[in-house]
């Protein structure tokens, strides 16, 4: 009986005490969250203010860079298509493509309708040397299948990224439907950006650069003059393919086929106009000239045509190229990406802006017209 009492006499004193301990944590949890929303009202960097919110509020987990990401991503849809955002995972085969060197097999590939096709090989490369054709469908890669639904770009960095160079399978099928198996070794490759110097006959020569890298032009200089050794006296200069490069390397080239101090091109930013001027004698001012280009001839590729174009110094043969006339900066950021920036318009020396329209920009709209025309086998050796 006196247990009882006991118990009777505690009960309500542990059931005010449990309540006041309640109403206090209650209230210690509400202040916090209310100094928590107070010190979001003191932020003035919207964007800022609605990551936070999101981080604290939004009912999964967040990776901690993801809003960064997709805020950038969000914003950057809204700009021109040359305005990217470069991961760090990609930044250092990027800028050693840029530079002339870089370690792989030497394939430049493109994706159409989810498949892998090589555009061209570089000169001296594995896949060259094994002869890996343009029009090769790329199938698998030690096995693993590519396509572009399957982030093919990594699943390749994957088995050349290693410490030490090992033997890699890759599967290809012809444009004519065999299926083959090729083992390659990745190499260092140094690319001069001239794919191809040599005379047509004694008196023409024919220089073929596939970009415009920071080698271009001292080996443009170079190979001109070796022609020039050979008898030239009539250049064909073929940037058919070219993706672009450097401006630099573009006006260099350039100067060396234009005479005077005119100007090749120049720039338009937000702090004005900038003009680059030939400056120097070249090995090459006079004398018939031709310019080839195609669908994928771009930015510096069509800095060069315009030029030769618009003094008449030659003739540009071809189909209508690919239409850029933005100019770029690469900027690094703290936590290793990069994002390249549209920083100017360029324009040609008659004042010509070639930028197409955004909204039809395509890489592929070469290789679509391809598919419209019969293949012929007899092409491939």
């Amino acid at each position: 009986m006196s247990n009882f009492r006991k118990s009777t006499y505690w009960l309500p004193a542990i059931a005010a005490v449990s309540l006041a301990l309640g109403l206090a944590i209650g209230f210690f949890f509400g202040q916090r969250e209310s100094q928590r929303l107070n010190k979001l009202e003191f932020i003035e960097d919207p964007l800022f203010y609605l990551s936070t919110l999101l981080k604290w509020h939004y009912v999964d987990p967040l990776p901690d860079d993801s809003i960064y990401r997709y805020s950038v991503d969000g914003l950057l849809t809204h700009l021109d298509p040359h305005t990217v955002y470069i991961p760090s995972s990609e930044l250092q085969a990027l800028n050693e493509s840029l530079s002339g060197n870089f370690f792989g097999l030497g394939i430049n590939y493109f994706s159409l309708q989810d498949t892998l096709y090589v555009g061209s090989t570089i000169p001296e490369s594995p896949a060259r040397k094994q002869g890996i054709l343009p029009g090769d469908q790329l199938i698998e890669i030690n096995r693993i299948a590519l396509h572009a639904n399957n982030d093919a770009d990594s699943i390749i960095k994957q088995c050349l990224g290693r410490t030490k160079p090992e033997f890699v399978t890759l599967t290809i099928r012809r444009p004519w439907g065999n299926i083959e198996s090729i083992r390659l070794l990745p190499e260092k490759i140094t690319r001069s950006g001239i794919s191809a110097s040599v005379m047509l006959d004694a008196r023409c020569g024919y220089i073929a650069i596939e970009t415009f890298s920071e080698t271009t032009a001292d080996s443009f200089h170079n190979a001109l003059q070796q022609l020039k050794q050979q008898g030239l006296q009539q250049l064909i200069v073929d940037v058919r393919g070219n993706p672009g490069g450097y401006m630099d390397a573009v006006a260099l080239i350039a100067d060396e086929l234009i005479g005077g101090s005119d100007t090749l091109f120049y720039t338009r930013n937000k702090m004005g106009k900038e003009a680059l001027l030939a400056g120097k004698t070249g090995l090459f001012e006079s004398g018939p000239l031709a310019i080839l280009i195609d669908e994928e001839s771009a930015s510096a590729s069509e800095i060069l045509a315009g030029v030769i174009q618009d003094y008449d110094r030659g003739r540009v043969y071809g189909n209508r190229s690919f239409g850029k006339g933005l100019v770029q900066e690469q900027f690094e950021l703290p936590n290793g990406d990069a994002i390249r920036i549209t920083t100017a318009r360029y324009y040609l020396p008659s004042g010509r802006f070639i930028q197409r329209n955004y909204n039809h920009v395509s890489h592929n709209d070469y290789f679509e017209q391809l598919e419209t025309l019969p293949f012929d086998s007899t092409q491939y050796p």
